[in-house]
């Protein structure tokens, strides 16, 4: 019983640190939400974090850098003792100037006035994350970059007719509403028309070179886009933007999509993430944005009136416009059959070209390791199951795994017999992986290297397309793997090198 008791106990102190973490990245984030950190919030944040929440000054950073702002809102959302969650927020408004809070017969009054735009931004978000029926999320995808001001209208049908026809017919009097607090409403329909009707085709091709300079646009790409742009559905966007999250897509109902902030986790390397909040619409647009306004006026009056450009809306660098054009390049532009893979490896080039319909031709250079590397994967995932990230532990040093034979073979022969080890110190090839996925940024994420239950992989096969060039000679991999296969299928690789590097 006593066991039983000390672990129900240990629990419960796990679940209360957990509670306590959640609530100091909301503080931290609400603290330099806009920018600035003043002697008073910093005395509040202090004492709450001292006093109310346990946690010292060494351990702070570690331990709220553990999780993603998101990843807070959602453990508030499950907590059972709802006053505890109620008085977080109050503490929160009162960091941000707008509230008041009495612990121990003492009170801490509000500063007269309100909070600036950014706090009231994320006050909103964390209001309505643990109000209603919003849900909140975090994605890695660093080619979306939305700005805090963006609210993006999302859904995967059009069979909601009525919310649909209410967007056609009012959306220059909702945009104008939002503006007036320094938001801007974002409807896909009208980007795709502003991308078309106001950009000629010179201008089109000179802001795709913009917006990706490494990659040769050409002419017909842009025409390409104009004469494609129509088709391209709000829906199209959703999918790709929940790519790995299936079923918030399935379940997708219209509705406004906010980032509320970017997190830095700490994992095996900083890393940052985009925090997301998806806000249904509920009975129609008009009523859904006078409660989330009436809420912001709480909040904060310092409005924002939009300037009165005399040329027209300029193109966004650094907001939804260029991470939408990314995604219309990528949409229309990759559609194209991949016709030939080469792993160029002769006279001291490393370079990997992709040929899409014989016409066009993108090549990107790569160092020896990630060279190797990519073809290994290559050949891991059309024979096994792909290469594992870490070298499976307690194993003597001497000892080289089928991977690794394969990797040496490839290595020694590229590098000029020099030695080469798969794995670093650390035992990961994640580094790699992502900075091969770095350099092959402007190809169709098909074709990178990616980490699937700890193997990387890649997913498309090598069957008539991948070439490998070392010295003058080109040869097709598919059909240099046929002659080193066993009647089990069984694959001799290291003999398969030898032919392939000779």
């Amino acid at each position: 019983m006593t066991v039983t008791i000390r672990y129900i106990l240990n629990e419960l102190l796990k679940m209360k640190k957990e509670f306590c973490i959640a609530a100091a990245r909301l503080i931290f984030d609400i603290v330099g939400a806009d920018g600035y950190v003043s002697d008073r919030e910093l005395n509040i944040m202090d004492g709450l974090l001292n006093d109310k929440y346990g946690l010292s000054n060494p351990e702070r950073g570690f331990e709220v850098n553990r999780i993603t702002f998101c990843d807070a809102l959602q453990i508030l959302q499950n907590w059972d003792n709802k006053n505890e969650v109620k008085c977080l927020i109050e503490e929160l408004k009162l960091i941000s100037g707008v509230g008041r809070i009495v612990e121990k017969n003492k009170s801490y009054t509000t500063i007269e006035g309100h909070c600036s735009l950014s706090e009231a931004w994320l006050l909103l978000a964390i209001e309505y994350a643990l109000n209603s029926n919003a849900i909140v999320f975090s994605i890695k995808k660093n080619e979306y970059r939305f700005a805090r001001s963006e609210i993006i209208y999302l859904e995967n049908n059009n069979e909601n007719y009525k919310i649909y026809e209410e967007m056609q017919e009012h959306y220059g009097e909702y945009k104008s509403q939002l503006e007036l607090f320094g938001m801007r409403l974002i409807y896909i329909p009208k980007v795709c028309s502003y991308l078309k009707e106001k950009r000629e085709q010179r201008k089109l091709k000179s802001l795709m070179r913009y917006v990706s300079p490494f990659h040769k646009y050409e002419d017909q790409d842009a025409q390409k886009i104009v004469d494609n742009i129509d088709n391209i559905a709000t829906k199209d966007f959703a999918k790709d933007l929940f790519s790995d999250k299936a079923k918030l897509y399935t379940n997708l109902i219209p509705s406004f999509l906010m980032k509320i902030s970017t997190s830095v986790v700490a994992e095996d390397k900083p890393r940052k993430k985009s925090n997301f909040i998806l806000i249904p619409i509920e009975e129609s647009i008009s009523n859904t944005l006078r409660k989330a306004l009436n809420k912001y006026q709480e909040y904060t009056l310092d409005l924002h009136i939009p300037e009165r450009k005399l040329h027209g809306r300029p193109f966004r660098l650094h907001g939804f416009d260029r991470t939408f054009l990314n995604f219309v390049m990528s949409h229309v532009l990759n559609t194209e059959k991949l016709t030939k893979v080469l792993f160029d490896f002769s006279y001291g080039n490393k370079k990997v070209q992709f040929v899409f319909d014989e016409r066009r031709t993108m090549t990107f250079s790569l160092s020896n390791k990630q060279m190797c590397l990519y073809l290994l994967v290559l050949i891991f995932t059309t024979y096994k199951k792909g290469v594992p990230v870490n070298r499976a532990t307690k194993r003597k040093t001497t000892f080289k795994t089928d991977v690794e034979k394969v990797f040496a073979s490839i290595y020694t022969m590229v590098k000029e017999n020099a030695e080469g080890d798969l794995y670093d110190g650390k035992g990961r090839i994640a580094t790699d992986v992502s900075r091969i996925a770095q350099k092959l940024k402007d190809i169709p994420a098909a074709y990178h290297v990616a980490v699937v239950d700890n193997k990387a992989v890649v997913n498309f096969s090598c069957k008539d397309v991948v070439y490998i060039k070392f010295n003058k000679e080109e040869k097709l991999l598919d059909k240099e793997m046929k002659q080193f296969r066993d009647k089990d299928e069984r694959m001799n690789f290291e003999d398969l090198c030898c032919r392939i590097f000779c």
